[in-house]
Formats: structure tokens, C-alpha cells, sequence
């Protein structure tokens, strides 16, 4: 982690990718982001930016799930997002949200989702 925190405070932009698990994101990034607990400290304990120029960073989340149905399927997730973005000074700027990603390379034949990704990146670069 000792690497990744200058890396993360050095972004113009973060993305995050996730399947989800029992409407959460998966147990590694989880982990990760429990480990940018130094970055909450920094910024609610001490009153220090995170950023010393101030700078915020963009920041977009993309998950994948198998179910296509499901109340809230995504709703643990994006919360959970928003606020590890949050604490590092990045603006939430959207989300790709995949459900039915059950069968095998069914991904790359839903085109809206292959150009939700290329907008999205678009808009990422733009802002």
C-alpha cells in the first residue's frame, strides 16, 4: 500500500472496477479500500487535503453482476464508492452499471454497454 498512496494522491482520475458479491464490491477492493483509512485520518482527524494543491480528482466506478434483476443489485456498491471517492478528493463522475453478465463473452456483445464505456471515457477526458 506503501506505493499506491502516492499514486492514488497523484491521479487526475480513478477508476474502479468491480463484480459484485451479495451487492457489494468484491472482497479485494474492499480490502483496499479499507487500507486508504490513512487518507480519512489525513483529512477528518488532522484537517490536512488530501491534495496539496488542492487539485480534485475524477473518479468513475464500472461494476459487473450475473443476476439481471434485483432491487438495488447495485446500491451497496455505488455507496460504498462514492465515499472511498469522497475521501480522496475525486468527484463521482458516473458509473457503467452490467447486470446479466451471467454467460461467458456476454459482455462484448451488448454494444450499449461497449459505448456507455467509450462516452464515458470520453467524458472523463473532456471534464
Amino acid at each position: 500500500m506503501q506505493k499506491m498512496y502516492p499514486k492514488l494522491v497523484d491521479a487526475d482520475g480513478i477508476i474502479v472496477s468491480s463484480p459484485i458479491y451479495f451487492m457489494g464490491v468484491s472482497a479485494q477492493l474492499k480490502a483496499f479500500i479499507d487500507r486508504c483509512q490513512a487518507f480519512w485520518a489525513r483529512k477528518y482527524i488532522l484537517n490536512l487535503s488530501i491534495r496539496d494543491d488542492g487539485r480534485i480528482a475524477k473518479g468513475f466506478f464500472i461494476a459487473t453482476a450475473a443476476r439481471d434483476t434485483g432491487e438495488g443489485l447495485f446500491t451497496g456498491a455505488v455507496k460504498t464508492i462514492k465515499a472511498f471517492f469522497h475521501v480522496l478528493d475525486t468527484q463521482y463522475m458516473g458509473d457503467i452499471l452490467c447486470a446479466g453478465l451471467e454467460e461467458k463473452g456476454v459482455a462484448g456483445k451488448k454494444q450499449e454497454l461497449l459505448q456507455q464505456a467509450f462516452d464515458a471515457g470520453k467524458k472523463l477526458l473532456e471534464e
